[in-house]
């Protein structure tokens, strides 16, 4: 009787070497559960931004307040009724709440440059809602229609 080496994947009997193969099959099953499972468990939605958009028939009658425009140009600054310029997040809520305070239905109107950065005017909208605006509203955004 030879003596039978088992080395590295192949199965050694004298001179005759068999490569021994592994079944990877539920290997590669179970990998693409795990795979599958991840995929669900990942939240689709990485951010959130609640806002309720005019659904509701409303019959009482609302002063319409001051108009707030903020423009948001190509290099990213933001000019609030186009004499002030932002310069950071802090400033933007001083100025919204400010605006709040003076007339609860102050309206919002933003004003975005076709190359301005989404995350400008998410900031926007997202202090605009946290400071306490009923009606905020995009103008001019025609141009992103082509």
């Amino acid at each position: 009787m030879r003596k039978s080496k088992f080395i590295g994947g192949i199965l050694s009997q004298g001179n005759n070497r068999e490569i021994v193969n592994i079944n990877t099959t539920p290997l590669i099953d179970v990998m693409l559960v795990l795979i599958i499972m991840l995929i669900i468990t990942i939240p689709v939605q990485l951010h959130k931004l609640d806002m309720k958009i005019g659904n509701e028939k409303d019959n009482s009658i609302q002063k319409v307040g001051k108009i707030v425009k903020v423009v948001i140009d190509s290099n990213g600054k933001i000019i609030l009724n186009n004499t002030s310029e932002i310069e950071n997040r802090n400033d933007l809520k001083e100025k919204f709440s400010t605006f709040v305070k003076l007339n609860k239905n102050s309206i919002v109107q933003i004003i975005p440059h076709g190359d301005s950065d989404y995350q400008k005017i998410a900031l926007v909208l997202t202090e605009a809602k946290l400071a306490g605006f009923k009606s905020i509203s995009f103008v001019n955004i025609e141009k992103f229609l082509n």
